[in-house]
Order: C-alpha cells, then sequence, then structure tokens
C-alpha cells in the first residue's frame, strides 16, 4: 500500500515540486496529493464542502485516527458545529489544526448586481422568492424515474414550468458548473427560467444573497446547510437517505424535506405558504 501510494503521488509530487507552490487548498483533496504536499512539507488546508460530518463517514470518519500523518491535511476548515465535533475526536490526535468557519456570507462582494436589484423589486410586489439548485448529475442519476442522458428530467422540468406560470413566484435557477458541459439541459432551462445563473464560479459570490430567499428546492446542493443558516426552508428532489445521512439536522428539524413525497400542486402551495421571517433563522 505504501509504495503504490508513493507511485501515485509521483505526478503530484512534480507539479508542486516545479511550480514552486507554497500553499495547497482543496475540497476532500485526494489521498496522493495530501501525501505529496505533506513529504514537501507544503501546508495543505481541507476546505469542507458543506455537508454535515457523521463519526464513521467514509472520508471525514474516526478511521483517520489510524491514518499515518502525511495522508492526512495539515488544516480542517468545516461549516458546522456537529461537524466540528465529530472530526475534533480524531484531528486532535493526530495534531491537524480545525477551524470552523462561522460567517460564509460576504455582502462586500457583489457580482450580481442586476440579479440583487430584481429580487428586491419583486420582494417590493410581494413576491415570493424560489431557488431552484441543479447539481451536476441531475440529468442522470438524481431520481428513480427513467429518462435520456443529457437531458433535464421531465419531473424537475414539469414543476419549474408550472411554477412560472405563478404570478406570485420569482425563480431564480442556478445550475451546477459543471452543467455547462450539458448544452441540451442548460438550453431548456433558459426557455423556463425567468434568471439562470449557469455559470458560477468562486470569484462570484451568492452567499450575500442568501437572506432575500424565501424557499429552496434543490436536486442536491451543501446549499442546502447554507440557506437554513438564514432559516430558508429545502425541498430535496433526490436519492432517499441523502437528508438523514448528509443533513440529518436540517431533515430532523424539517428544515429540509423530500419533495418526493409531494405532487406538484401541494409543492407549489408549500412555496407560497413559507415566506421567510427574520426570526426563522435555524443556526
Amino acid at each position: 500500500i505504501q509504495m503504490f501510494r508513493i507511485f501515485a503521488s509521483i505526478p503530484w509530487l512534480i507539479s508542486l515540486k516545479i511550480n514552486c507552490f507554497r500553499l495547497v487548498v482543496g475540497f476532500s483533496p485526494p489521498i496522493s496529493l495530501i501525501y505529496a504536499a505533506n513529504i514537501l512539507k507544503i501546508p495543505i488546508i481541507d476546505i469542507m464542502h458543506g455537508y454535515t460530518i457523521y463519526k464513521d463517514h467514509w472520508y471525514y470518519g474516526y478511521h483517520n485516527a489510524f491514518k499515518p500523518k502525511n495522508d492526512l491535511p495539515s488544516t480542517i476548515c468545516t461549516l458546522d458545529r456537529n461537524s466540528e465535533i465529530n472530526i475534533k475526536k480524531w484531528s486532535s490526535l493526530k495534531k491537524i489544526k480545525l477551524y470552523s468557519i462561522k460567517n460564509f456570507q460576504d455582502k462586500s462582494i457583489n457580482d450580481h448586481g442586476n440579479l440583487l436589484k430584481l429580487i428586491k423589486l419583486n420582494k417590493d410586489r410581494g413576491k415570493l422568492i424560489l431557488l431552484v439548485t441543479l447539481s451536476w448529475d441531475i440529468d442522470k442519476y438524481c431520481l428513480e424515474y427513467p429518462h435520456k442522458d443529457g437531458e433535464l428530467h421531465p419531473k424537475i422540468f414539469e414543476l419549474l414550468k408550472k411554477i412560472k406560470k405563478n404570478k406570485k413566484i420569482f425563480t431564480i435557477v442556478r445550475a451546477h458548473p459543471m452543467l455547462n458541459r450539458k448544452p441540451r439541459v442548460i438550453k431548456k432551462l433558459r426557455k423556463i427560467s425567468k434568471y439562470l445563473e449557469a455559470e458560477f464560479d468562486n470569484s462570484k459570490m451568492f452567499s450575500h444573497l442568501y437572506d432575500l430567499i424565501d424557499t429552496h428546492i434543490t436536486t442536491g446542493s451543501s446549499t442546502i446547510k447554507e440557506l437554513a443558516t438564514f432559516g430558508t426552508k429545502t425541498l430535496y428532489y433526490g436519492d432517499t437517505h441523502t437528508l438523514e445521512r448528509d443533513f440529518f439536522l436540517e431533515h430532523k428539524y424539517n428544515i429540509a424535506m423530500y419533495a418526493s413525497k409531494f405532487s406538484t400542486k401541494s409543492i407549489i402551495n408549500f412555496i407560497l405558504k413559507n415566506k421567510k421571517g427574520s426570526a426563522n433563522k435555524f443556526y
């Protein structure tokens, strides 16, 4: 195993050395990269994606207590208290620095000026603001119904079409950046969405708009947890058990619920009844 790890890390060792990297930051970085960074004594920071970590999590679970130090990052950043508690059980043994990022909302970064104006304008008109976040695998794995690869799932398509007809709802559809590689999905979305932010990267912050969102529908996104911070409820279209596993607190307190249990009509009624108040904040 050790020989395989050394072999797998060779490309990373060469790249890090040649390019004189002084810091590595990633989301759940591969062990080969972690190992290479540690061998070269380059700090490597793992910024977690946003899912709540349980004690036997496949990547962040307690089994890490038995791993060699070179297979673990030098620093881990979490987004919630429960993840911090579960990771601390083994990170403290390995003397890994652990930080909880309490405030990921940066209102000073505003790359969505036009969208912000649209949202405020529609709020002033008494409309409810709905955010729909679409994961990269929406066209393939998300629901149990068969459909052609590369096509937007018909159930989601049907829901968005009916929502658009409702004059009391203003809809923002935010697609995962990997969906840009699937033009047929994007083409369908552009026909039905009032606003589609298809191109999203780390230079365009979205979190400063969260406090304005009344309801959230997703096919799977860490946005569930981020929006829960601002008291926004989520309806989740996706595989069973994901909420109990990755968002167990949000599921336990009915902040996040499975949409598959509801008809399209009841989902629209749910959206209309969930105007967010300032007292709804979860964390």
